[in-house]
């Protein structure tokens, strides 16, 4: 496990274990945007980035995974609510299978989202979760094989809530992705469950993922300035993660691999 920035200083991100505000004992993960910090192929900084990196798991190369984590997005996300533009991309965790940058030919990447939807100012935000393909000779991400946006959950904001993933290596009638939510004190609901491709279609051997930022926070510039320019920032903290890697997956009805189950 380690933490990525590509770029920038303090001013404008960080990765810390911090004490929980208001909850003296409790220690967690924190990232935070302030501006901007990861420069385009011109040098001008047009994205920012603060992610946990579980990469090179080679000795495992998992057809199985299952993450779980609480999370708190602070109350200055509220704020995006706010934008008189809908927002495509928040990325909160992405999963390779394969990467782009490890010169495999059949890159792969489901990411998951928080978005708004419409243009309106004052509109919700969602979930959403798309799988896309890349171009292994020029890197450059084709159109979504697949995605889901949950019209239907909200995402919450200044409220810990427990998200609980599961990845399926397979094909459009064995991949799966899964996402469920529960905030404190509430009821579980299933965000996505996804019955599609979780490996790039076109590969003949898929053996398995070794990469995945189970916990990410990454947007554009844009975003990030619309949040600071009203006194806000981005930042998120996470606590009492549970990650299991499996070489080999569970059947439908089992869970023999990892603690977590479907619903």
């Amino acid at each position: 496990m380690t933490i990525q920035y590509q770029g920038g200083t303090d001013a404008e991100r960080w990765a810390r274990i911090i004490e929980e505000p208001g909850v003296p004992g409790n220690r967690v993960l924190a990232f935070k945007l302030m501006s901007a910090n990861v420069p385009n192929a011109a040098g001008i900084a047009d994205k920012g980035r603060v992610q946990l990196n579980a990469y090179d798991v080679n000795q495992i190369r998992a057809k199985e995974v299952r993450f779980k984590t609480r999370v708190f997005l602070t109350p200055d996300f509220a704020l995006l609510r706010q934008m008189p533009a809908a927002l495509s991309w928040l990325t909160i965790s992405e999963w390779w299978n394969n990467p782009t940058w490890t010169g495999q030919d059949h890159p792969f990447r489901i990411t998951v989202n928080v978005v708004k939807p419409s243009s309106a100012p004052g509109s919700a935000l969602n979930f959403s979760v798309k799988a896309q393909t890349a171009d292994p000779s020029t890197l450059e991400w084709h159109a979504a094989l697949w995605t889901e946006v949950n019209s239907a959950i909200q995402v919450p904001v200044g409220q810990w809530v427990t998200l609980e993933y599961a990845f399926l290596e397979g094909d459009a009638s064995t991949g799966r992705f899964y996402l469920a939510m529960t905030p404190d004190g509430g009821v579980r609901q299933v965000i996505f469950d996804v019955r599609n491709f979780t490996h790039h279609p076109q590969d003949p051997a898929p053996d398995g993922i070794t990469h995945i930022n189970p916990a990410k926070l990454y947007t554009a510039k844009s975003t990030i300035d619309f949040v600071t320019q009203r006194g806000g920032a981005l930042q998120v903290f996470w606590d009492d993660m549970s990650f299991r890697l499996c070489r080999e997956r569970s059947d439908e009805n089992t869970s023999a691999c990892a603690p977590l189950s479907f619903d």
